[in-house]
């Protein structure tokens, strides 16, 4: 049996490098500003996932992370991994975890089992669709990188 033992200077380097930058937030959701027909989108969203007196709740994020949550765990083990071999970027590795964050809770949104739309709503636009109208709070959903403490 043999043990070797290399000291790669360059990779420890880097690593402390990318350990820096590593002082970020991923945001993953509808982010602040968002507006359709007057409404903060992520207002609406937030009516829908937890339910009003005319609105059933529709838990589409809670769902999605409830579900989710090994995989994103492996998902971000496997990202580091590849940050600690040189194999990507801190940053790309939050990229690549806001994508995949991002399609999750599109799919979340598109495939759950919600409560069905009231009678108007159905008759107002025309399906019984639930969470899917023009599309606007679907396609609201986006990640941010920001400034670790700067998330709103």
């Amino acid at each position: 049996m043999s043990i070797i033992i290399s000291d790669n200077r360059r990779l420890q380097d880097r690593l402390r490098r990318e350990l820096r930058r590593a002082d970020k937030d991923l945001v993953v959701g509808i982010q602040h500003g968002a507006i359709n027909d007057g409404v903060q989108v992520a207002e609406y969203a937030a009516m829908n996932e937890f339910g009003t007196l005319d609105i059933p709740e529709r838990p589409f994020v809670r769902e999605y992370f409830d579900t989710s949550v090994e995989r994103i765990n492996q998902f971000a083990k496997n990202g580091m991994t590849q940050v600690a071999m040189g194999n990507a970027t801190f940053s790309q590795f939050l990229n690549s975890l806001g994508l995949d964050m991002v399609d999750g809770l599109k799919k979340s949104i598109t495939n759950g089992n919600w409560a069905p739309n009231d009678p108007y709503t159905v008759a107002r636009k025309g399906s019984n669709k639930p969470l899917i109208d023009t599309g606007v709070m679907l396609n609201s959903i986006t990640y941010a990188i920001r400034a670790a403490g700067e998330t709103e």
